[in-house]
């Protein structure tokens, strides 16, 4: 049975200005020239020796930009360190966790319903925002980044059973896939000693 649920430990920042793509480029783990309107990736900001400092999703949003799911409680981290590389790049970054909620999309037919392909990373435009298979692992489903207002509600009307965190979590756990901070040690660990050569 398809279900959704609303990540609330989750944030969101926005990446706009000309150059929000070559800024990012020089500072992740992943290739930002992968993201598109058709496709997001999941990636990391190391130290400059290579330890993990945050791991997010980063999707391209439907008016221009970039929009970067992260862990709610160290968003605030994460944007100053983004912030700190900025210098004279035009690029702008916000907080816009107060307008955009993050939703996971779970169940054995969950991602034909929203009509995406089982390749990590399939993304299309939905209802202002973006919906996209998990980058990590096309078992855990599919993530999206719509409005607050009426996000939960779109997936309502769609036959999808409102679940519980605690669901996902499980879900999470089954496929040995780390929560952030939360599993891995912030600046001790290198992304290899947690697996994410097989996350994509």
């Amino acid at each position: 049975m398809a279900a959704f649920v609303v990540l609330e430990d989750r944030g969101v920042i926005s990446v706009g200005g000309a150059d929000a793509s070559s800024f990012l480029q020089g500072l992740i783990s992943n290739d930002i020239g992968k993201v598109d309107s058709t496709h997001a990736i999941y990636a990391t900001l190391l130290t400059p020796q290579g330890k993990y400092l945050h791991d997010f999703f980063v999707a391209q949003a439907p008016r221009g930009g970039l929009l970067i799911d992260c862990e709610r409680d160290r968003r605030d981290d994460l944007l100053r360190r983004l912030m700190m590389y900025k210098l004279r790049a035009e690029v702008e970054l916000a907080d816009v966790s107060d307008s955009l909620i993050v939703i996971g999309l779970i169940g054995d037919n969950a991602l034909a319903k929203l009509e995406l392909n089982e390749t990590p990373g399939d993304a299309q435009a939905r209802d202002d925002g973006i919906i996209f298979t998990d980058p990590r692992l096309a078992a855990m489903g599919a993530r999206a980044i719509l409005a607050k207002s009426s996000g939960a509600e779109i997936f309502a009307s769609d036959g999808f059973t409102k679940s519980s965190p605690d669901d996902y979590r499980d879900l999470r756990l089954a496929f040995g896939l780390p929560d952030g901070s939360k599993d891995i040690v912030v600046e001790k660990y290198f992304p290899l000693e947690c697996g994410f050569e097989e996350l994509h």
